[in-house]
């Protein structure tokens, strides 16, 4: 049963991982490609019968945090990661260094205004409300 599930989620990850290669690949990075990745990724996370929690514990005490990863190309450039914070944990919104994507995520990061790059400014600055 759990190889099955493996197995599954396997197929569902590598059919996500292709759909999103071909819409960045198609399209670019563009708010509208994004939106349709966010798309492809929030239906993969709606399988929760192929990330049962005993194939991806929460971190045990002291530790704050797991991070499995599902998917990376050879070359890094896309990556698909289960995040698990530690109950309770709340992390600060941060820098990847590229743009990321986040799906079935409880995380609240309040948002008043965000300011682009500039020269005079880098980087990015965020206001948060």
């Amino acid at each position: 049963m759990s190889s099955d599930i493996a197995q599954a989620r396997g197929r569902a990850i590598n059919e996500t991982v292709a759909t999103v290669r071909g819409i960045v690949s198609a399209n670019g990075v563009t708010r509208a490609s994004l939106d349709q990745v966010k798309a492809a990724l929030v239906a993969l996370s709606k399988r929760v019968e192929l990330f049962p929690d005993a194939h991806f514990p929460a971190p045990v005490y002291p530790a704050m945090q797991s991070l499995y990863r599902l998917s990376i190309d050879s070359d890094g450039r896309n990556a698909l990661y289960i995040y698990r914070p530690a109950p309770g944990k709340e992390t600060c919104p941060h820098n990847h260094a590229t743009w990321a994507s986040w799906s079935a995520s409880k995380e609240t990061n309040p948002i008043d205004s965000i300011a682009a790059p500039t020269a005079a400014r880098n980087p990015a600055t965020l206001n948060l409300s």
